[in-house]
């Protein structure tokens, strides 16, 4: 899946749950929906983007310029992109949205995970796509 449709149907999602999100909050649910994928045993869900290691947590970088102008803002743009998503998906995002944002914040920026693992202070690096994996192993919902 591409990382902008994932992003396009978690937001539509999400606004239709009447939890909308905003920015930070969508980079780390996409972070949960790429380890819970690895969790249900499907593979690499986002196909055309790596996660980076930014100060605040994993962040797609081209999804997260698309919505940086929305700033801490909710993001209120409809994309109307009525996706049939796999039902691991769909249970993380039932999840997640009930949850705070720093409930994300503290899984997707957990102790040894894949983000800490890569994360640079002087520098946004690539989070390897087996740190996910690995993390992956420890995501229970």
């Amino acid at each position: 899946m591409k990382a902008q449709d994932l992003a396009y149907a978690i937001i539509d999602y999400a606004q239709r749950q009447r939890r909308p999100v905003n920015n930070i909050s969508l980079q780390h649910l996409l972070f949960c929906c790429a380890l819970s994928n690895y969790a249900a045993r499907e593979g690499r869900l986002i196909e055309d983007e790596a996660f980076e290691a930014w100060s605040h947590g994993p962040v797609i970088r081209n999804i997260y310029v698309e919505f940086a102008h929305c700033g801490a803002r909710d993001i209120s743009k409809r994309f109307d992109k009525v996706q049939l998503m796999p039902a691991n998906i769909t249970k993380t995002l039932n999840y997640w949205l009930q949850r705070g944002p720093w409930d994300l914040i503290d899984r997707t920026c957990i102790r040894n995970g894949a983000w800490d693992r890569s994360r640079d202070p002087y520098v946004r690096t690539i989070i390897p796509e087996s740190y996910i994996q690995e993390d992956a192993q420890t995501y229970g919902i």
